[in-house]
């Protein structure tokens, strides 16, 4: 098996495996324990999708991924060690942006090339040296597609395009940099199809509309270490 992505949300990445799924490509979607045990930090450490290594070309081209930009396989992190140092992690991340950045002036935009390409894939603006929001091109394509919002330094809304159309589909809402909410949408304006409640950080419930109707058909609740105690079809 080899790893052709990594990404921010389960939704996402459960995205991608539907696409090739249709193509009649098996993927699998790994990391998922850490996703609904910790999905604050799922950015950082990255929700993985998997095809067999025939597939990978392919996959990647049904994907819109360039084609030399195969990410290689990484060895698996137990999620409990993401839970432990969820609370911080933001933290860190946005002091770790502002050390690599160097001196700026009281409002600046600094700008990374991650793939190398010669254009902007990752901005990071600043106002009086406090990180206030950040941009994401996470498929090179020249569009942001996951930006985050932060209050006096720590994390308060994540924004991602599940399926890179341009329009941002899931919020993720932070308290002190830790989730509380997060709501997905069937395009920017479309009716809700997932609602995730966190508790203390940690997932534990989930509400779920899955014909598209506006009104929710499932709702899970979830213990701290992410495994189901209660279904109900609100149908």
């Amino acid at each position: 098996m080899t790893v052709i992505r990594s990404y921010s949300s389960l939704e996402e990445a459960h995205l991608a495996r539907m696409r090739l799924a249709n193509e009649g490509i098996e993927a699998e979607v790994i990391d998922e324990a850490l996703a609904s045990a910790a999905p604050h930090i799922a950015f950082a450490g990255g929700i993985r999708l998997t095809v067999d290594d025939e597939d990978v070309v392919r996959a990647r081209d049904i994907l819109g991924l360039p084609a030399m930009m195969a990410a290689p396989p990484r060895k698996g992190i137990p999620w409990w060690v993401f839970a432990i140092a969820g609370v911080g992690v933001f933290t860190l991340f946005a002091q770790a942006i502002r050390q690599r950045s160097g001196i700026r002036t009281p409002a600046a935009s600094v700008d990374h090339d991650r793939n190398g390409d010669g254009r902007a894939d990752e901005r990071h603006d600043y106002r009086k040296d406090e990180l206030v929001k950040s941009w994401f091109d996470n498929d090179f394509d020249g569009v942001w597609d996951y930006r985050c919002d932060y209050e006096n330094g720590l994390l308060s809304r994540v924004e991602v395009d599940l399926d890179f159309d341009g329009d941002f589909d899931s919020t993720t809402e932070h308290r002190l940099g830790i989730p509380t909410q997060t709501w997905v949408r069937d395009g920017a304006k479309g009716p809700l199809l997932f609602r995730y409640e966190y508790a203390k950080g940690v997932l534990a419930r989930a509400w779920q509309d899955t014909d598209a109707d506006g009104g929710w058909d499932l709702v899970i609740d979830y213990d701290p270490f992410g495994r189901e105690t209660y279904r109900q079809d609100l149908d």
